[in-house]
């Protein structure tokens, strides 16, 4: 009896230990390493609430848990849990009306174990989408690895297969305040600023307390605010409620850079709120465009110079508004660019001009006598109001003309003839050559011997240009003077038209010395008659000496 009892025990006992000694057994006896499993794909959205009237981009997180049906080496678990070749795709005829897919397939290498970087579809979303939840059915396409083994000669092999699987997202339309915001109005140009107009409407069902619109610029140029105070974000208050269909608009500051191409440019949108139970709430980013206009532009023609080296003179021209705006209060101011020419005052008011308007502009021009003759350029720029009446300056535009050599002050004439031993009263013909009336003209001659003016000077109240008018010297030739032309100088002291005290150039007058008009008319030469009397001096001493002696 005891005997069986024992049998007995070790058949029980064999039921347990044996199949654990065929397993040990089995794995011993074999050299191949097995591991088996296959990627598992979740989706989720991070933020799931979409707007209605929007499109709007929805960022989808990816994740793979992994599953192992059989354990092994940590690389062949890797091989059979990570997804290659990964295809997101959703199709819009599986989506409800009015949500309607914009993005296209995503594609990502692999998802490996533990999950991939986010993903994101665009959608365009109907005023007509009912409020509720919404999941959105995403096709999953990839290849994977079901069976990767190792033998003992190192050999690893592969049993791939391909699938596609149905993830879903699930989307949610609140019912709450819901916004729609575009842009009514734009009157931005490149190189300035301007409002910009925008329409808030409330197409949801519930209203939206202390309302507020978030604008973003992102494009380099574009901004907020004004030229000197620009900033890419702009933050702007729009109601202290906005009900359930309630629309209102908002105006801010927007401006451009002088760089920026005409064009729209994105602006995105975001509108913060209150719930009416208190809680603050963001909408979805919606794009609104931000129309820049080409840059405010002027031309210049009909440019006329009566400039020349060292006097004054007129620069004249037009100045034409192109737009794209009406401007008021402007003034061309002149930059001449350089130190040779010096305008009496840089600035001419023209008023308010009209897109294609023009009008003329003058400047009284002072050019050095350092100066050379011809061409030059310079430019004007035009001071203006726009139509928010604030300051502006355009751009330089290039002004072309040319400066006249120099020219004398005075142009002189004259007939001097003197004999030699004689003076008389030189007459000098004076004309005022240049293009503005000279006042206290002091005319001064200088001479060398045989000459002689004695300092004499002459002087003229006033010369109008191209007036002429006849200044004397009292003039001398010595009496030994060689019979020929000789030269004396005259120059002039003078104030011109903007009363300031000029000296001009040396002119250089001939004076004709002609022979001594001495010894005709009966008259007896110096030397004869000094002669005689000395004989007759003599004769009239010795006639009184013999007187003398007889009288003794």
């Amino acid at each position: 009896m005891n005997n069986r009892l024992v049998l007995a025990s070790l058949l029980v006992m064999s039921l347990f230990v044996l199949p654990a000694v065929s397993a040990q057994s089995i794995s011993q006896g074999t050299d191949t390493a097995q591991v088996t499993g296959n990627p598992e794909i979740e989706l989720a959205a991070s933020d799931n609430r979409i707007q209605t009237g929007t499109t709007q981009t929805v960022t989808v997180q990816v994740a793979n848990s992994g599953d192992i049906t059989r354990a092994g080496p940590s690389d062949l678990e890797r091989r059979v849990t990570t997804a290659r070749n990964v295809r997101f795709e959703i199709d819009n005829s599986r989506l409800p009306d009015g949500l309607e897919i914009r993005s296209g397939p995503v594609l990502v290498g692999s998802v490996p174990e533990g999950g991939a970087e986010p993903i994101r579809f665009t959608f365009d979303i109907s005023d007509e989408l009912d409020a509720g939840t919404y999941r959105v059915p995403v096709t999953v396409s990839y290849d994977y690895t079901r069976l990767a083994e190792r033998t003992s000669g190192g050999q690893t092999r592969y049993s791939d297969f391909s699938t596609d699987e149905v993830e879903y997202v699930t989307l949610v339309v609140e019912d709450d305040a819901r916004f729609s915001v575009e842009a009514v109005r734009s009157e931005v140009i490149a190189g300035d600023s301007a409002d910009y107009v925008l329409r808030v409407e409330n197409t949801g069902v519930k209203t939206a307390r202390n309302p507020r619109v978030t604008l973003t610029a992102d494009e380099t140029g574009v901004f907020f605010g004004g030229l000197e105070t620009r900033q890419p974000t702009k933050t702007v208050s729009i109601a202290d409620s906005l009900a359930s269909g309630e629309a209102t608009r908002v105006s801010v500051t927007a401006g451009a850079g002088s760089d920026v191409t005409s064009a729209s440019y994105p602006v995105d949108a975001t509108v913060r709120y209150e719930s009416p139970g208190g809680v603050t709430h963001e909408s979805p980013a919606t794009t609104v465009s931000l129309a820049v206009g080409n840059e405010q532009g002027f031309g210049v023609s009909q440019v006329e110079s009566g400039l020349r080296v060292a006097e004054d003179g007129d620069l004249t021209g037009v100045i034409r508004n192109k737009g794209p705006r009406n401007v008021s209060n402007a003034v061309v101011v002149f930059d001449p660019e350089t130190d040779n020419v010096n305008p009496r005052r840089t600035e001419y008011a023209v008023g308010n001009l009209s897109v294609g308007e023009s009008a003329g502009f003058s400047y009284r021009v002072a050019v050095n006598g350092e100066a050379d003759g011809g061409p030059r350029r310079s430019s004007v720029f035009v001071e203006y109001r726009d139509v928010e009446d604030d300051r502006r300056t355009s751009q330089p535009v290039d002004v072309l003309y040319e400066v006249a050599p120099e020219r004398d002050e005075f142009d002189l004439r004259s007939d001097i003839s003197i004999p030699a031993g004689s003076s008389t009263v030189a007459e000098i013909e004076v004309t005022n050559v240049k293009g503005e009336t000279l006042r206290n003209i002091q005319a001064r001659m200088f001479t060398d011997d045989p000459l002689d003016n004695g300092g004499d000077e002459s002087y003229v109240q006033s010369l109008e240009p191209g007036e002429t008018t006849t200044v004397s010297f009292d003039l001398s030739v010595s009496g030994g003077a060689t019979p020929k032309t000789y030269a004396a100088t005259v120059d002039f002291r003078y104030e011109d038209s903007q009363n300031e005290s000029q000296i001009s150039d040396t002119y250089r007058v001939p004076v004709e010395a002609t022979a001594s008009s001495g010894g005709g008319g009966g008259g007896l030469p110096v030397l004869p008659v000094v002669i005689v009397l000395g004989v007759a001096g003599v004769a009239w001493w010795k006639r009184d000496a013999v007187r003398d002696l007889i009288g003794r």
